[in-house]
């Protein structure tokens, strides 16, 4: 009969250990703001992570991480507003347990000013950029300068050219008019006034 009980009593005790959760975070009590408080832990593969999170939202973010250690203890000064939290414990297998719901108290709520980071601030320079530079129109090419030698023709030559025909045109009426004098079987006599139209061509011939 006793040596019932006491098998009964050990595998009992067996039983609440293998059932117990690795790792495992106790619920702090009588936490108060930015004060010290212990909070203790177990588990059989450390280090551990700590950290707290909204009240019953295990897997929340965190709102603050109070640490990584080993032993089986970490100092926390509490650095949340008065209000509900939970504590959560990260092993190195990456295991999470949580605890039970806490409060922290209000008191000397200095460490939250502290902690609290300011506005960034914005740059000036970097909300107005500057207008770009335009560019100067481009210079407009001048117009191609023409030739005066190619453009008009030497009035010299010109004169030249026509004085040139009117004495051929000359020695040529000279040269039938001999021959139609000399010509007993030529056309007939050319009239005066035909004779002296020659004559006067061939004088401006002369001339030129």
């Amino acid at each position: 009969m006793q040596l019932s009980s006491i098998f009964l009593a050990v595998v009992a005790a067996v039983g609440a250990f293998a059932q117990a959760p690795d790792p495992s975070i106790n619920t702090p009590t009588g936490v108060q703001e930015c004060l010290p408080s212990q909070l203790t832990f177990s588990g059989t593969s450390p280090p551990f992570i700590i950290t707290v999170v909204p009240a019953g939202q295990a897997g929340a973010a965190p709102l603050v991480t109070v640490g990584t250690t080993s032993a089986n203890a970490i100092t926390w000064n509490a650095n949340l507003p008065a209000g509900s939290y939970t504590l959560v414990i990260r092993d190195s297998l990456g295991r999470t347990n949580p605890s039970g719901t806490f409060t922290v108290n209000p008191g000397d709520a200095t460490c939250l000013s502290a902690s609290a980071s300011a506005a960034p601030a914005t740059s000036a320079a970097a909300a107005t950029s500057a207008a770009p530079a335009t560019s100067a129109a481009p210079a407009t090419s001048a117009a191609p300068a023409t030739s005066a030698a190619a453009a008009t023709t030497p009035a010299g030559s010109s004169a030249a050219a026509v004085a040139s025909s009117v004495k051929s045109s000359a020695s040529v009426i000279s040269t039938s008019a001999a021959a139609a004098a000399t010509s007993h079987n030529a056309a007939p006599t050319l009239q005066p006034m035909g004779i002296a139209g020659l004559v006067g061509l061939a004088g401006v011939a002369a001339l030129l």
